[in-house]
């Protein structure tokens, strides 16, 4: 069985939410798991308290929820089979942990571009890039914004 997934990164960034969109859409269409992921730094004032550290990872899973939701929420399209994924540490190793070879990484525009790079790079997974939405009245109903970019190393677009 393939480990193979759709990997997207989660903000409150608008184009981090249409990256979202982008792909469940891309997940239904392709019958690959979609791992939504909202990486959150450590903070050294809170690691030593165990009680703090669980109440910032509820408040950051609370943040990510509302975020995925909003984002589900003007999507023509729910995903295949969806898993959010809610960590504490650096975006590239959180990510990391979830994009194996084969999959695909899907981004905002606007998101870290070393992320984008080391997606390519390390990983050797296409990664899509996502442009913040135009406005629901012109989003089609049909498939995802056609404006997003496949960004992959030695693949011509």
């Amino acid at each position: 069985m393939s480990s193979a997934s759709i990997v997207t990164v989660l903000s409150a960034r608008p184009d981090s939410l249409e990256a979202a969109r982008w792909a469940a859409w891309l997940s239904q269409h392709t019958g690959l798991p979609l791992d939504v992921v909202h990486a959150y730094p450590r903070d050294a004032a809170v690691t030593s308290d165990l009680t703090s550290r669980v109440g910032r990872e509820s408040r950051e899973r609370a943040r990510a929820e509302r975020w995925l939701a909003a984002a589900l929420d003007e999507c023509p399209a729910l995903p295949y089979d969806l898993h959010l994924v809610v960590e504490e540490g650096a975006l590239e190793e959180v990510v990391g942990a979830h994009l194996h070879e084969g999959g695909v990484l899907v981004s905002g525009s606007h998101g870290p571009a070393g992320l984008v790079s080391w997606g390519c790079r390390i990983r050797h997974c296409p990664v899509v890039l996502v442009p913040p939405s135009r406005g629901a009245d012109e989003r089609s109903v049909d498939g995802p914004d056609p404006h997003a970019w496949l960004a992959t190393t030695g693949v011509p677009a």
